[in-house]
């Protein structure tokens, strides 16, 4: 799901700190000019010594991935089975400059890609995309190839570990919370390099507890503000006269193609059959997203909801400061130091 999230957001959420200063330029929104950096709020650039210093080149993530899978072999080699370093399988690392295509928020990029769903700069079958791209091969594949099914099956539990899903109140939907001890031995060696980073203690210290949930709904915060449930109601009048009278706010667009797409790849498994779907139903699709996703852009950019999201995120990120001041200077205190040494 792709929706416009303010860095502080990001940042908190996820816990990818060095997202916090670039996030806002990978959503459908107007406002920023094309290539132009996101302005940071008063929380963002508090926080912002957490993550000074950081190396978050390609080299630096391609050292992780292959210390991940290093120790990924080892643990597999304790479970008795083979699993060799697989260096094509990683993180990689994407800038501005590196970006082929019009800008992700841009009208442009709507009018020809919508919100990237099927189709974005680069992706397979672009016209801009590398003609030298090397073909992924995994080196662990004839291996797991020469095991049966059931040892197979056994295999990829050793490595990633088994689903875990649960029911909610109920219902048919499923909810997931990220533990490290239920991903196998992917989630092990996960594990061991995030004792190697200072601030990642910072997520679980039930010293900041409190501090760090108060910061997780932030962004619910900020989407009842009554600004921009105003800002949401003009937006949907533009999108109902432009043809889209079934949406309220701006996440109802965007996912809406999206759990379209869901529907057209549940739909072509037939019990134990997977029919790809037709290309005829994807264009389809993909025709309706670049509407939807122009619509969007022209809306927002006339009701100037991103200025508007902006206004309130700030103010809102300023209450935050102002009323967790003392807690967020002893996490500071505690993970600012370390993390810089």
């Amino acid at each position: 799901m792709r929706r416009q999230l303010t860095s502080f957001t990001i940042m908190m959420t996820a816990g990818v700190l060095a997202l916090a200063a670039c996030s806002q330029g990978s959503s459908q929104q107007s406002g920023n000019t094309a290539g132009e950096e996101a302005p940071m709020g008063p929380l963002d650039k508090y926080l912002s010594v957490l993550w000074e210093g950081q190396d978050y080149t390609q080299e630096h993530y391609d050292k992780i991935d292959l210390q991940r899978e290093e120790l990924m072999a080892e643990c597999m080699a304790k479970e008795g089975f083979e699993y060799v370093p697989n260096a094509n399988s990683g993180t990689t690392v994407m800038s501005d400059d590196d970006q082929k295509g019009p800008a992700w928020d841009s009208l442009e990029f709507a009018q020809q890609y919508g919100y990237g769903v099927f189709d974005w700069p680069g992706s397979s079958g672009d016209d801009e995309a590398p003609v030298d791209e090397e073909i992924y091969v995994d080196p662990n594949e004839g291996y797991v190839n020469s095991l049966s099914p059931s040892e197979q099956e056994a295999y990829y539990a050793t490595l990633y570990g088994e689903p875990q899903f649960e029911e909610v109140d109920g219902d048919d939907e499923e909810a997931y919370e990220y533990n490290w001890e239920d991903n196998g031995c992917f989630g092990w060696a996960d594990n061991q390099l995030a004792q190697d980073d200072p601030t990642m203690g910072m997520w679980e210290d039930p010293e900041f507890a409190d501090l760090i949930d108060a910061m997780n709904t932030h962004w619910e915060t900020v989407q009842n503000a009554p600004e921009l449930t105003a800002v949401n109601q003009e937006w949907a009048a533009c999108m109902a006269s432009a043809g889209f009278p079934e949406f309220s706010t701006r996440d109802q667009a965007s996912n809406s193609i999206y759990e379209a797409q869901n529907a057209l790849y549940e739909d072509a498994q037939v019990g134990e059959e997977w029919v790809e779907p037709s290309a005829e139903a994807i264009e389809e699709l993909r025709a309706q997203e670049i509407a939807t996703a122009t619509a969007d852009w022209k809306c927002a950019d006339e009701v100037n909801y991103a200025e508007v999201q902006q206004e309130v995120d700030f103010a809102a990120q300023q209450k935050f400061l102002d009323e967790h001041k003392a807690e967020l200077d002893a996490m500071l205190a505690k993970y600012a130091t370390s993390q810089n040494g």
